[in-house]
């Protein structure tokens, strides 16, 4: 997968390199330079697609603490895991997980087009208040398919 990082404009210069497609994708860039206002990231590119959540979970390789958090989630997947579970089940302190969500944020948060509102999991408490935690049936297929390396 080839991803591009810069403007319309810039992206207009290089097009060629990203095979007969990319005409195309040229000619749709004067519609998402027009929805782009005051560098905000525009719709089309704010919802978790497959290639945003691989790009941000693979764009820097994951620590061994965050690989193990993600098997865990993804394999209690369709079931929701505790923070008390994934301790137990990683071996992780809950500080070290409260560290690996700090560290998620970052990189989220430092990936390009990547939504500020949006995580590739949801996130409630339980009935004991407890944070518990469910992937996103995308992530899991990304996992399952091999697409996002876990230590």
């Amino acid at each position: 997968m080839r991803v591009f990082f810069g403007t319309a404009q810039e992206f207009k210069e290089v097009a060629h390199l990203f095979g007969p497609d990319a005409n195309q994708s040229s000619a749709n860039i004067s519609q998402l330079e027009a929805s782009v206002v005051d560098g905000e990231v525009p719709q089309p590119l704010a919802s978790l697609s497959p290639e945003l959540i691989e790009l941000a979970l693979n764009r820097i390789p994951l620590s061994r603490k965050q690989s193990k958090v993600w098997r865990a989630i993804v394999e209690a997947y369709p079931n929701w895991i505790n923070v008390v579970e994934l301790a137990q089940k990683t071996g992780l302190s809950r500080q070290n997980i409260a560290g690996v969500w700090g560290a998620l944020g970052r990189r989220l948060a430092n990936t390009p087009g990547w939504p500020s509102d949006k995580w590739p999991m949801d996130e409630e408490r339980d009935d004991d208040n407890l944070r518990r935690y469910r992937a996103h049936e995308t992530l899991v297929r990304l996992v399952k398919a091999g697409r996002i390396k876990l230590k």
